[in-house]
């Protein structure tokens, strides 16, 4: 052991050394009062272990002590001390469980507060399993004041989110009808917060917990503020905020699926290629992406209306697009296009539009039409899926890229079992 000055004499050295003599629960009681981090580290990770061989004595000379300690312990200490904690959570038959549970939610509000990223966002993971074995009315006591206090414009970014999240798992555990008013609040505070990130974050959440919510909060309080923030001039919240409405589809009642829902989303379904233009770097791709959730969800509210062969011509409008991922969520939907807007459509408005698809630039696009024929033909049935797919499956087949070859393996079977047996081998051939 070298310092500055000189080496340390044996003797020295000694006084840092752990006597062999000791026992394990010496060795770890020792860790705990006189250890370096990568000890207290490694005491943590065999935390879980000591409590199984003996409880009673682990929770006495370890946790309580290290809860009460950790937010004093450097930030790796305290990430390992999160991991640890939540793994505890999992165990039936807590020893003296009551007091357990009220010395770690002391602790995850101590570890909260703390302005670190890492310590913040791996106790929240703790606080997720927390709030699934204590008494909601405990977890609005103690973690919404938390709640308020870090969402406050005065705390930093990070803190902010956290209150994010906050809300969002105190509100999944609440009763639909009587969510408490201090969260809803608070969740229209953030929604007006300066950041970006905050912004978007909202907008993922909203998508979470809007089965927690009830309809009538969904159709009013959730759509009104995600179609504000579907507005904004930041392209990340514009596409959360969208990814958000179609999570809340199935959140909203049937009829407002059909007065605010459609004509929210008929809105941005626009063929104009000067309109296409502007989304076309953000909000584009999402839609592509997401195209088939939508009809899929709204097929009874779709089928028969005004907005289906807008929709439909729409769809067939993005295979046409100058941007990659946008073609390739073409191609990833087209099964449910076909099953929503009807397989008698095909032929006549699907096929010319997979056929010249097929031959697209893009391996990417064409590996994934390749891994969707099998759906296409299964829902064409035998002799239009030897008319209709075949050629496709030819120009697919002439591709010099492993890659595409990936999307066939995947389901070749399927595919060759869509035409009837004798014809298999005409076929495959």
């Amino acid at each position: 052991l070298q310092t500055k000055s000189k080496a340390k004499s044996k003797e020295e050295v000694a006084k840092y050394a752990l006597k062999d003599t000791l026992t394990e629960k010496e060795k770890y009681s020792y860790i705990f009062k006189s250890g370096r981090d990568p000890q207290k580290i490694s005491l943590l990770l065999n935390l879980s272990r000591l409590y199984d061989e003996d409880p009673e004595w682990t929770s006495k000379e370890l946790m309580t002590p290290i809860m009460k300690t950790i937010p004093k312990w450097e930030m790796d200490v305290q990430v390992q001390g999160a991991t640890t904690f939540e793994k505890l959570l999992d165990k039936d038959g807590l020893a003296n469980k009551n007091q357990f549970l009220g010395e770690i939610t002391g602790t995850v509000l101590s570890m909260l507060e703390i302005p670190r990223d890492a310590t913040q966002a791996s106790w929240l993971e703790v606080l997720k399993k927390l709030l699934e074995v204590i008494p909601v009315h405990s977890a609005n006591k103690y973690f919404i004041p938390l709640c308020l206090k870090l969402g406050e414009s005065s705390q930093p970014e990070h803190s902010r989110l956290i209150s994010v999240h906050l809300v969002a798992n105190l509100l999944s555990i609440s009763p639909k009808d009587d969510p408490p008013k201090d969260l809803i609040d608070q969740l229209l505070f953030l929604c007006q917060d300066e950041s970006s990130l905050v912004r978007t974050e909202i907008c993922t959440q909203f998508g979470k917990i809007a089965g927690s919510l009830g309809e009538e909060l969904v159709q009013t309080f959730v759509f009104d503020e995600l179609m504000e923030m579907i507005e904004s001039p930041v392209p990340e919240v514009r596409m959360a905020a969208y990814e958000a409405l179609v999570d809340i589809i199935t959140k909203m009642p049937p009829s407002a699926r059909e007065t605010k829902i459609i004509p929210a989303f008929d809105r941005f379904f626009v063929t104009d290629d000067e309109e296409e233009e502007k989304s076309e770097n953000d909000l584009l791709p999402t839609i592509s992406r997401t195209f088939g959730r939508v009809i899929f969800e709204l097929e009874h509210h779709l089928v028969g209306s005004e907005y289906a062969d807008k929709w439909m011509k729409y769809y067939l409008h993005m295979a046409k697009s100058k941007v990659e991922s946008v073609r390739t969520g073409w191609t990833y939907n087209l099964p449910a296009a076909v099953c929503c807007f009807g397989v008698e459509k095909y032929a006549a408005e699907f096929h010319p539009t997979t056929l010249a698809v097929s031959k697209d630039s893009s391996s990417t696009v064409k590996k994934h039409l390749a891994a969707g024929l099998h759906e296409i033909g299964s829902l064409l049935g035998p002799e239009q899926c030897l008319t209709l797919m075949k050629p496709v499956f030819d120009n697919l087949s002439k591709s010099d890229d492993i890659v595409v070859y990936e999307g066939f393996t995947r389901n070749c079977k399927e595919l060759f079992l869509c035409f009837t047996p004798n014809r298999f081998e005409q076929t495959s051939g």
